[in-house]
């Protein structure tokens, strides 16, 4: 809800409204009257807006916008006739028809204008016409007030809003009514058919003013003979009771009254000042219309550019764009939120990750310590029955010497062979070949290396040999051959294989050095 102070200042009387405003409502809260040794002028409109700042404040009103309405002496009226044009041509037509019956000079005019209908093919407009100079002090004395100026319009439009939205009898839907505001030192008098002004007179206030609203209708018959008065509405309250008994009695048709201030919170009058607040509360109801002012010297109405056809088709091809984008956008936005909680995840996981490695360390250092210990051990017992399996038949070959020597193995060594072992014996001339064979069944074995025999020949004619066997470290489900006994040297029990050893025909360790 909108607040505004709406201000009629003339014949050095300042009437003021402050009201709040919403679609459709008024609700006053304030209404005062002051005497003033000025009205509004060019010349002293600056020392008048302080005055005025003074007056607001020893009041406890509040700064808010300002609609100010001026008396219809000091505005033009001009009833013209113009060509039916498009919308938007329209208020440079009306301007152009204007300023032709002017004697002003257009640079010193503010011309706005309101639409009356058409006669005869032509269209009709309420042309108003002040002087640039009038806007100008009204803008000065709201700024030297700390106001800002929202509207100024002519006292007749207010007038007749007022009448339109307060009076208990509704007027006749296509008939014309007189509308009568009275001040103390001003009276406004108009004709109005529907929301359409038809005739405006300022009207002198004292005894003859009975005689003036007479002489005004009958000029207004003239003029509007299709359209004759119905009814006659006069603002204000009791103070006005006798007078519109006498104009009832003389006009011959119905005369109603309607209050400007009807459900106000607070009033600061003296007694029969309620009808001087017409045009001001006018102003406030005409705001709160969805059309506004329908005169504002202060944005009067100007040419547009001619409305592209297409126009609205790109306009909801344009939002049709901007949905999809926004879609795109906050759906980009929503993946991009979860992909974030994602990364946040992983980066938690990674810390737990990365904290259990630094807890681990000193573990997995001990593990590769005893792996690289364990892995350099030599299984002697399982390798040496492994060895009796292929060694050949002790008749033409004895062995003489055994002797293992366990290897010096790293974590980067990949071959795992982790003992040498030397043998040594004799064999005659006709079993070389065993030996030989026997270097390769060792040979084909993945699991043991061997150089190749060399022969020497001892003092006694016999071959000796020497062979050197590098043994890899299997696991205990490689060790597969079975010694073969002849039954002749078969021991009563043979021992569990792993836990004692034979070669053939003895005991383990016999012949053994």
């Amino acid at each position: 809800m909108a607040r505004y102070l709406a201000l009629d200042w003339d014949h050095q009387q300042l009437h003021l409204v402050a009201a709040n405003v919403s679609s459709g409502a008024v609700r006053i809260q304030r209404a005062v009257v002051w005497h003033e040794a000025q009205s509004p002028n060019p010349a002293e409109a600056a020392a008048l807006g302080r005055q005025l700042r003074e007056r607001l404040k020893e009041a406890g009103i509040a700064a808010a916008p300002v609609l100010a309405c001026v008396g219809r002496d000091r505005v033009i009226l001009r009833d013209i006739r113009h060509p039916a044009v498009p919308a938007h041509e329209e208020p440079a037509v009306v301007r152009f028809q204007a300023i032709k019956e002017l004697t002003e000079p257009p640079d010193e005019v503010v011309i706005d204008y309101t639409p009356a209908g058409e006669v005869q093919g032509e269209r009709r407009a309420l042309t108003l016409i002040a002087r640039r100079e009038l806007l100008a002090a009204y803008q000065e004395l709201c700024q030297a007030a700390g106001l800002k100026l929202a509207a100024l319009t002519p006292r007749p439009f207010g007038i007749v809003t007022c009448q339109r939205r307060l009076a208990a009898e509704p007027a006749p839907a296509d008939g014309a009514v007189a509308v009568l505001a009275v001040a103390e030192r001003w009276a406004e008098f108009c004709v109005t058919r529907g929301e359409t002004v038809l005739f405006a007179r300022a009207l002198a206030v004292g005894p003859t003013l009975l005689g003036e609203v007479r002489r005004n209708l009958a000029v207004y018959a003239g003029q509007w003979p299709q359209h004759p008065v119905q009814a006659v509405y006069v603002a204000g309250g009791d103070e006005h009771a006798a007078f519109r008994e006498n104009l009832q009695h003389t006009l011959g048709v119905p005369v109603h009254s309607f209050d400007p201030l009807a459900g106000a919170e607070r009033l600061d009058l003296p007694d029969g000042a309620r009808g001087a607040f017409a045009g001001a509360v006018g102003l406030l109801w005409a705001q709160a219309s969805k059309t506004g002012q329908p005169i504002n010297f202060v944005q009067p109405k100007q040419p547009r550019p001619p409305q592209d056809p297409n126009r609205r088709r790109a306009l909801v091809a344009a939002l049709v764009v901007v949905l999809i984008v926004g879609g795109l956008v906050a759906f980009g936005h929503t993946r991009l939120s979860a992909k974030g909680r994602q990364v946040a995840e992983q980066h938690l996981r990674l810390s737990e990750l990365e904290r259990r490695e630094r807890e681990l360390t000193p573990d997995v250092k001990a593990y590769d310590a005893l792996k690289e210990w364990s892995g350099s051990n030599v299984n002697l017992l399982d390798d040496l029955y492994e060895l009796t399996a292929l060694f050949p038949d002790t008749r033409g070959v004895q062995l003489k010497e055994l002797s293992v020597v366990p290897q010096t193995r790293t974590a980067k060594d990949k071959d795992n062979f982790v003992a040498r072992i030397t043998l040594k014996g004799t064999t005659t001339f006709d079993k070389k070949a065993e030996v030989q064979n026997f270097h390769s069944e060792l040979f084909r074995d993945p699991y043991f290396r061997p150089t190749p025999p060399t022969f020497t020949t001892s003092r006694r004619g016999q071959q000796e040999f020497e062979m050197k066997v590098e043994a890899k470290q299997r696991p205990p489900s490689e060790y597969k051959r079975e010694v073969q006994v002849p039954p002749e040297n078969q021991p009563n029990q043979r021992p569990e294989k792993g836990k004692g050893r034979f070669f053939k025909g003895r005991p383990a360790g016999e012949g053994m050095e």
